[in-house]
């Protein structure tokens, strides 16, 4: 540790350094004395406990040893058992008798700034001084002591031991072990507790927190557990048995990954909690909120994650749609790891400076899975392994799609594609918001504004592009002849009052709670946990196709949203129409518990303000409140939307698009980031959310381009055109109180910025398709961090205003105003332009940072040295893409070298069916390999490769030969542009696996209408061959041009093994092209066919 690691790692403590060291120097004698004598002490007692612990090793008798070792603490990484030597329990496998060891490290300062865990974070937002007194009196275990000039370091805060627990027995499992703990001094219901342990696989463990007294909620999500114990468990699970606490450590570093002495345990009924000291200050995920910045600030910042309607820019660390608790840390050497919370209930996170982390949950359990990586890509792999790959959207899908919310009528949706045609911008999908239903009622259309919809839909089918369908779940139950609720009436699908409570029974004949959202009428919500329900859901989207035929699914306001819960009345009631009226919930502990998802928007707001009340009853047999599963509220709606999409076409792969997610959600659908606003920091915030989501396994994600709320401006929608071409899910969308904002309504800077970046991305959409598939069947990010691809590279950390698409595709948008450059860092590698293929950094060693030129209708894009890209030539849409050309882009290493490879299928075919292509390519030595690997899409055979980019410095004058599967490429496919070579007009079958190849080596060409004599190049320009004693002909136009005559030859055979392969030669006359001649050589030699019955032959200097 260098001196400033020493100086950052010291505690921040109240006393002045200047009277510390004065009071040290009055009195060294006696500091020197008496740390003597301590260091006498512990030496004897070292001595005294190894004695005694060998002589009683084998006894169960408390000895002196086992006295003195409580004194220090003893961390094993390799313990397998457990005897009474220790307090601390170290396992990879099943404790028997625990260890014991005080944890020095588990000591925490009551008065430490950096440590404190919140009694009553509730009252952080009132800032009255007074009133938290009091409530911190009440509360035996918390301690008050403000901090003067400092609003986030809390004042009432935990006394860890205050709230100690005890073990009481331990036991093993097939999984792993359990301990049964107690909290002292208490008389709690929940004072006794279990906690498990389960050693899952190698780089997978979970612990789980439960009362064996009282029955609670458990997520009802199926996650791919194992049901056979780890072999080889990289991590080591370490027990505290004075006071209970545990450690998960990795064993190749001995890193603490977690440690839960920062603070207690808490587990009441409506309040569960744990913390942990975390390893390093490098901590990402969780959401779904609007981060600030991608890696956590970590000075007392407190989250909630709680689904509700808000718009992101409403509320300063508010909760959003999504539900995602689930974070990554970079360890300080650059591994890192992931831990998941399986728990649906309102719950806040707290990050505190210590560096550690709060957990506060208001019901179920704490349910944990901890993945090791040790790469940031494992972590996700093994995350999506166990909660859900993401889903492969179909090829068109990864097309452009334009949308708005407040289309006047069909023909103002029409005006929008003819804006796109008269640009040339490409555009595969339209959307249809809610204003084509009838007055906003689901599975409707309206015949006044929209009629012709079905036929506009079927005409954009005719010309290759795609259509998306809104749907919410809110549905009137008051219109006559509405068929969705009718029959989900009938079959009993909506989310009921528990019986007798209803205050609306007399209206709907029922317990069905009702709300009020979009539709001018009371509505209800369908239980989607139910089968019966999910099957109605799906049918009725089946029924409503057979009018309008949609390919893709969006299905908002899921949390679910419900306007004025708890007011007079909703926002858009008509003020008119009295008497008002909204859903109110009771005043009961649910509505009123202590979490930031509710206190954030006042004192006495309920839980419920902006969706159901809590009581609301959910599940087959009406078993869950809406108080837990709330947050799974998308979720299940997203898993029949999802089976609904796949049918309506008969395709195997659905496309969905949802506003509220949870853990695996990602395996139904993608997500966008919400009703963000026109302003410049929200570009900025969607690459924060669009890397976050890629975190939770949710690869298809992107923004509203342009913004949502608000009006754009032409600068800025330029801009945002750029950067979201790269999204994911690229769609612009806004509201319908602001301007149209598609590309062709604004400026000609607009126009330019989203045509070009468009025509880029259609152009590497294989390359994004290829990392769909990976993401599908590996679980890998499609866009992720740098530090993901330089976990080493600490400058890379923070970085979250640029973003690779893959591992090697950077892009670094300009995300401020008036700006026509842009700073960005790239790390230790070769870099190349995408635009130009200039080698702009090649640094090894050092990250390098440059500004870049950009102007309003460019985007800086960068291509890593060892990568390639598979490309194909753009078009309009995804489908007139699709029969066009390959290309390849390749970006050599510093060894010259590169890698990568091409999925391909029909766009919409399970890949489990088989049904696909996949080609490797490589460079090496040289030489370009494309190996076909499977090759079952039959369409492939229909297509070539045609264009392939190197990014190399060549020119023609270098008289470099390049060979197309052993015959030499005509010098017309070839063309140098500087920093790279272009080959082109390659026409190469895409089932067929090629080389190519270069060389300046001589070539021998055999030409029976020249001579039977072998025409040998002499390797010399026009003014240099003559002197070299060579032959110049300058009408040659097969044969090189500069020749050696007949009657000489530098070399003659002097040793031949194997028909025209290796041979030894002899120099053979005095001819020299190069001086100081070698006289003895080895050669390979190669013959093809150059075309038209002429061959040639290679000579190779072995």
């Amino acid at each position: 540790m260098n001196k400033v690691d020493i100086e950052e790692a010291q505690p921040h403590h109240d006393h002045n350094n200047s009277g510390f060291k004065h009071w040290y120097y009055r009195h060294k004698v006696l500091v020197l004395v008496v740390g003597v004598g301590l260091g006498v002490l512990i030496g004897v007692g070292i001595i005294l406990a190894i004695v005694f612990s060998v002589v009683d090793k084998d006894s169960n008798t408390t000895t002196l040893a086992t006295t003195l070792t409580t004194l220090f603490t003893t961390v094993s990484s390799t313990t397998t058992s457990t005897t009474t030597t220790s307090r601390t329990t170290t396992s990879s496998s099943t404790p028997t008798t625990p260890q014991t060891s005080t944890l020095s490290s588990s000591t925490i300062t009551p008065l430490d700034k950096q440590s404190r865990i919140d009694c009553v974070p509730w009252l952080k937002l009132q800032n009255d001084t007074q009133a938290l007194i009091r409530e911190c009196a009440n509360y035996d275990y918390c301690t008050y002591n403000s901090v003067d000039n400092n609003k986030e370091v809390p004042s009432c805060y935990y006394e860890p031991k205050k709230l100690s627990f005890e073990i009481v027995s331990n036991e093993t499992t097939e999984l792993g072990f359990v301990y049964n703990i107690q909290r002292r001094n208490s008389q709690s219901l929940y004072k006794n507790l279990r906690v498990s342990f389960e050693f899952l696989d190698d780089y997978a463990l979970r612990f789980k927190i439960v009362s064996p007294s009282v029955s609670e909620y458990e997520v009802p999500i199926h996650i791919n557990k194992p049901n056979i114990k780890a072999k080889d468990p990289k991590y080591d699970v370490q027990i505290d048995q004075t006071n209970f606490n545990f450690k998960i450590i990795r064993k190749s570093t001995g890193t603490v990954l977690w440690d839960t002495s920062l603070g207690p345990i808490i587990f009441e009924e409506l309040h569960k909690q744990i913390s942990t000291k975390l390893p390093s200050e490098n901590v990402y995920g969780f959401g779904e909120n609007r981060h600030e910045s991608f890696r956590h600030d970590l000075n007392y910042q407190n989250w909630p994650i709680w689904g509700r309607d808000e718009a992101p820019e409403n509320h300063e660390k508010g909760n959003l749609y999504a539900n995602q608790p689930f974070y990554t840390c970079m360890e300080d050497d650059g591994k890192s790891h992931g831990v998941a919370l399986v728990n649906s209930n309102a719950l806040d996170y707290e990050f505190i400076p210590a560096p550690g982390l709060v957990y506060r949950a208001t019901g179920g359990i704490l349910d944990f899975y901890v993945f090791l990586g040790p790469e940031p890509e494992n972590v996700i792999q093994q995350f999506t392994e166990y909660f859900g790959r993401t889903f492969f959207p179909p090829y068109w899908a990864l097309g452009f799609q334009i949308s708005r919310y407040g289309y006047l009528n069909l023909d103002d949706m029409k005006q929008v594609l003819d804006r796109f045609d008269a640009n040339g911008i490409p555009l595969d999908t339209q959307v249809a918001d809610i204003d084509h239903f009838d007055r906003r009622l689901d599975f409707t259309i309206d015949q006044q504004n929209w009629t012709g919809l079905p036929e506009y839909f079927d005409y954009l089918h005719s010309r290759g592009m795609k259509t998306v369908l809104l749907l919410d779940p809110a549905l009137v139950v008051n219109e006559t002849n509405y068929w969705p609720y009718e029959t989900g009436r009938q079959k009993d699908i909506f989310i009921k009052w528990p019986p007798g409570q209803s205050p609306d029974f007399a209206e709907t004949g029922s317990d069905i709670m009702l709300g009020y959202c979009w539709p001018p009428a009371k509505v209800a919500y369908p239980d989607f946990m139910k089968k019966t329900t999910q099957d109605w859901w799906v049918e009725s989207i089946m029924r409503h196709h057979t009018k309008l035929k949609f390919d893709g699914l969006w299905i908002d306001m899921n949390e679910p949203a419900v306007f004025g819960t708890n007011d007079e009345r909703p926002f858009n009631w008509p003020e008119e129409s009295r008497p008002y009226w909204s859903l109110k919930c009771p005043d009961d502990k649910y509505e009123k518990v202590k979490t930031k998802s509710s206190y954030l928007y006042g004192e006495t707001t309920k839980l419920s303000q902006k969706t159901l009340c809590m009581v609301g009853l959910q599940g087959e047999t009406n078993q869950y409140k809406h108080y837990d599963v709330h947050n799974l509220y998308g979720y299940y709606e997203s898993i029949p939307t999802f089976e609904a999409a796949k049918k309506i076409n008969n395709k195997d792969r659905g496309f969905v698009i949802t506003r509220s997610t949870f853990l695996g959600g990602g395996q139904y659908g993608g997500h966008w980031t919400g009703d963000n606003h026109s302003l410049w920091r929200h570009l900025y915030y969607s690459i924060i959310g669009m890397l976050e989501f890629n975190l939770f396994g949710i690869s298809y994600v992107g923004a509203d381009i342009c913004g949502f709320w608000l009006n754009t401006t032409d600068e800025m929608c330029a801009r945002w055109s750029s950067l979201g071409a790269f999204y994911p899910f690229s769609r612009n969308h806004n509201n319908e109180f602001n301007i149209h904002q598609d590309p062709g309504a604004l400026s000609n800077d607009v126009v330019r910025s989203a045509r070009n970046a468009l025509k880029i991305r259609y152009e590497i959409l294989p390359f994004y398709y290829t990392l769909f598939y990976k993401s599908h069947t590996k679980g890998n990010t499609v866009i992720r961090p740098l530090f993901h691809e330089y976990p080493h590279d600490r400058t890379s950390f923070p970085i979250d205003k640029q973003f690779l698409v893959g591992p090697a595709f950077l892009v670094t948008p300009v995300i401020d105003e008036g700006k026509t450059s842009v700073t960005g860092y790239f790390p230790a590698d070769n870099w190349y332009d995408y635009y130009d293929g200039k080698l702009v950094s090649s640094n090894q060693n050092n990250g390098t940072w440059l500004e870049l030129n950009a102007p309003i209708d460019y985007i800086p894009l960068h291509i890593r040295g060892g990568y390639i890209i598979p490309t194909q030539d753009w078009a309009l849409t995804t489908e007139k893409s699709r029969q066009n050309p390959f290309g390849l882009i390749i970006a050599p290493n510093a060894d010259g070298e590169a890698q990568g490879d091409l999925f391909y299928d029909d766009g919409y075919t399970d890949v489990k069916k088989n049904k696909f292509y996949y080609a490797t390519i490589s460079l090496r030595e040289s030489r370009i390999k494309f190996n076909v690997e499977e090759n079952n899409y039959d369409e492939m055979a229909n297509l070539v490769l045609n264009k392939i980019r190197l990014f190399v410095k060549a020119s023609s004058s270098q008289n470099i030969k390049f060979i197309l599967n052993n015959e030499v490429l005509d010098s017309s496919k070839i063309e140098f542009k500087g920093d790279e070579i272009l080959f082109k007009n390659l026409n190469i079958k895409m089932t067929e696996s090629f080389e190519l190849e270069w060389t300046t080596e001589s070539y021998v060409v055999n030409t029976a209408s020249l001579t039977e004599t072998p025409v040998i190049d002499c390797l010399q320009d026009e003014q240099n061959c003559t002197v070299k004693g060579c032959v110049y002909n300058a009408n040659s136009v097969v044969v090189p041009k500069c020749t050696i005559p007949s009657d000489k030859g530098g070399y003659k055979v002097s040793k031949a093994e194997g028909a025209g392969s290796d041979y030894e030669l002899v120099k053979a006359d005095s001819l020299s092209l190069f001086g100081k001649d070698i006289v003895n050589v080895n050669v390979k030699v190669q013959h093809g066919n150059i075309g038209n019955g002429q061959r040639f032959t290679r000579v190779k200097v072995i």
